[in-house]
This record gives C-alpha cells, structure tokens and sequence, in this order.
C-alpha cells in the first residue's frame, strides 16, 4: 500500500499523490518511520478510548439531591413502619384465635421477628431522613450560589475558547467541564464533587444550546 513520506498516511492502492500535502506517495515507508507511525496510531486510539472511558465513568455516577434522598427516605419511613405495624396486628390475631394461619410458635416468632426488623427499618431511614433534611438547605443555597458564578463567569463565548480544533468533541467536553470545575473547585472548595459535575453538564448543555 502506497504512503505519504510527509504526512505518514497510508492510501489505497491506485492513489499516486497525498491529499493532505501533494507529495508523490512511496511503496513503503522506512522501517523505522512505520514503526513510528504505528507507534502513534496505537498510542493515539488508546488516548482515544482512554477519554471515552473517562466520559463514560462521569455520566454513570448520578447525583441525588438532598430533598429526593429525603422524600425516597421518608417514603421508606412509612412503608416499613406500616407494614411492620401491619405484620404484628396479623400475629396477634392469629395467637388470639381470630385467624388460624399459624398454628405452631415457630411461624409466630418468625412473622415477630421480620416485623421488627421492618419497624427497625423504618425508623432507622427515619433518623437518616432528618439527618438529611438538614442539609437540603446549604444543597440549595450552593446550588445557587454556583449557577450565579456559573452564568457570571462562564458564558458561551468562554466555553468556546477552550475548544480544540485537532481533537473530538467528546474529548474537547471532557477539556471543557475540568476547567470549569477545577475553577469552581477554588471558590467553592468545600461544595459535593458529584453535585458540580451535575450543575456543570446542566449548565453546559443549556449554554451550549443558545
């Protein structure tokens, strides 16, 4: 297959001249410069699945705010508590002879047993619910704080600054959100990693698109 001796690049056969600098092409290149080249090509597709990779791994790690995690706990609150109560009204009927489900102490001290671990449940994702709670606040008051210096500092024309034309666009996404959160990370050091990686992809997504 014929190559260029400038540029490295290989052509089909038939091809006489490169299309990137006009030189004539040759049978072969050297045997140290196609070492070379392949060299790059390998080191260059790695580069490449190194970055798809890495914009693989951000977008899998979803952030749960504060007031979800709070409303999914409290929900578990009262499903467990519930049918925890649930469980030990049902037992105590059947001991008193109303139901005749259970007739032997084994079946009751499981049916026992597994109510209090549901109400143990529930009150445990209860104490966690209130913990919670008292962080949505500082969540929402760094949310804004961050989407004001995100819509100050970071506007569309200085996005586009950071764009590289010799790379794809997925690498020149994953350029473009480390800058912002390394900027982001000194003025809000102390602020959720995975919160500023959704905050930063939202508002990337929603100045991109203006």
């Amino acid at each position: 297959m014929p190559w260029c001796p400038n540029c490295k690049m290989e052509y089909r056969k038939g091809i006489e001249t490169c299309a990137e600098c006009g030189a004539t092409l040759v049978d072969q290149l050297e045997d140290s410069e196609q070492e070379m080249t392949t060299e790059e090509t390998t080191n260059s597709y790695e580069d490449q699945q190194e970055q798809y990779q890495k914009l693989i791994n951000s977008s899998s790690t979803t952030y749960v705010k504060k007031e979800d995690q709070y409303r999914d706990l409290h929900s578990t609150f009262q499903v467990f508590l519930f049918f925890g109560i649930l469980m030990i009204i049902f037992d105590i009927l059947n001991i008193a002879g109303i139901f005749h489900l259970f007739s032997n102490w084994l079946q009751h001290s499981v049916i026992l047993a597994t109510s209090v671990a549901f109400i143990y449940v529930a009150f445990h994702s209860r104490k966690q619910a209130g913990e919670v709670k008292s962080e949505i606040g500082l969540e929402n008051s760094t949310t804004n704080d961050v989407q004001d210096y995100l819509a100050k500092h970071m506007p569309k024309e200085r996005l586009e600054a950071f764009y590289q034309d010799d790379v794809s666009k997925e690498e020149n996404y994953l350029h473009i959100v480390d800058a912002i959160k390394a900027e982001l990370k000194e003025s809000f050091p102390t602020a959720n990693d995975s919160l500023l990686d959704e905050l930063i992809e939202d508002y990337y997504d929603k100045i991109m698109e203006l």
